[in-house]
């Protein structure tokens, strides 16, 4: 159920691929050389309260300790990533730093007010309880069972997973899981419109430019439950019957009268271009679902209209292009994210040139 909910992979999830590597890839360094204690926040009494080691306070949420935390901190991290494809990726790297910060001073404020714990477990505890405030609050509720007579939901094995990292490490683990749910109920809350910062444009501009490029993927596979999945179905069952009709049409016609000859399949096989071309126009002018611009009698001399992705527009919005200067640069290019983005970048001033 985790690990089918969208589609599969880190598609239109980079940031959530990062924090998911890089965990990895810190828990198993630190763990090969041994020298966790020398990253990770032990003894707050004297590490920070006297030799000022505040880098530990970053460094001891990029790495778990345990073969158990980090199993079902990775399993959590990739599920959390539909967050990153909700509010898109500047917006979800702008949730991360404001629950990084808030968890980090609230654990801060913990260790002071309560001196015998000294101590905090490492690992990325602030923004995956943070995620948990989020998943409460945004996602519903789809099915419902009951498990011994007491009626649970399917949102309940995340819940299990959650409580499995809060409590395997004691009150340590709970100090760390609690001051990241709370960062994120403040989130969630949007005390002083917390919610509308993200990441500077011309940041994501750069990003978009140098490191997404890098960290893109696609899935291999249709996606396995989600939600345009009926719809891409529904879209192909269409287009296929629109183009069954057509020929259906042509043989009819060819049957009505004995004057006009059968056509051979070596005639029917040089249409078939244009006919798929054809039905494909025919489905994409009634489709609601897309945004159907027809650029006609344009300098390429194509009159076909060309499909647009919504969620391609609002992606390039967020990294601060106006809504019609995103819509002519993946009507330029195809629906081509990645070399509408380039274009807008190159360009500034005239970033398509129809």
């Amino acid at each position: 159920m985790l690990l089918n909910f969208g589609p599969a992979g880190f598609h239109h999830a980079p940031l959530s691929k990062v924090f998911l590597v890089t965990t990895a890839a810190a828990s198993l360094f630190f763990s090969l050389i041994n020298q966790q204690d020398s990253f990770n926040l032990v003894n707050f009494d004297p590490v920070i309260t006297q030799k000022f080691q505040f880098w530990r306070l970053f460094t001891n949420q990029i790495f778990f300790s345990t073969p158990g935390e980090m199993l079902f901190g990775f399993l959590l991290l990739y599920f959390f990533r539909l967050f990153e494809r909700q509010l898109g990726t500047p917006k979800f790297a702008g949730f991360a730093i404001i629950s990084f910060v808030l968890s980090t001073l609230f654990q801060l404020i913990s260790l002071v007010l309560f001196p015998s714990l000294n101590a905090i477990t490492s690992g990325p505890y602030s923004i995956i309880f943070a995620c948990f405030a989020l998943y409460y609050s945004s996602v519903p509720q789809m099915q419902h069972f009951r498990l011994f007579r007491i009626k649970l939901d399917d949102k309940f094995f995340v819940y299990i997973l959650g409580a499995q990292m809060l409590f395997s490490n004691g009150f340590l683990s709970m100090i760390g899981g609690l001051c990241g749910l709370a960062a994120g109920i403040i989130y969630c809350s949007d005390v002083v419109h917390i919610k509308n910062f993200e990441t500077p444009a011309f940041l994501n501009r750069l990003s978009y430019r140098f490191i997404l490029p890098h960290l893109q993927t696609t899935p291999n596979t249709p996606p396995v439950a989600s939600f345009n999945h009926g719809r891409s179905l529904g879209l192909n069952s269409q287009l296929v019957q629109s183009f069954s009709q057509m020929l259906n049409m042509g043989a009819t016609d060819n049957n009505m009268t004995s004057t006009v000859p059968l056509r051979t399949a070596t005639s029917i096989q040089s249409e078939l271009p244009a006919r798929i071309t054809e039905a494909r126009n025919l489905h994409h002018r009634h489709d609601p679902n897309n945004i159907n611009i027809n650029n006609n009698n344009n300098a390429h001399g194509n009159t076909a209209p060309r499909m647009i992705s919504e969620e391609n527009v609002e992606q390039l919005m967020q990294m601060g292009f106006s809504r019609e200067v995103s819509v002519q640069a993946l009507r330029h290019y195809r629906n081509d994210l990645l070399q509408a983005t380039n274009a807008l970048l190159d360009q500034p001033s005239n970033p398509v040139i129809l």
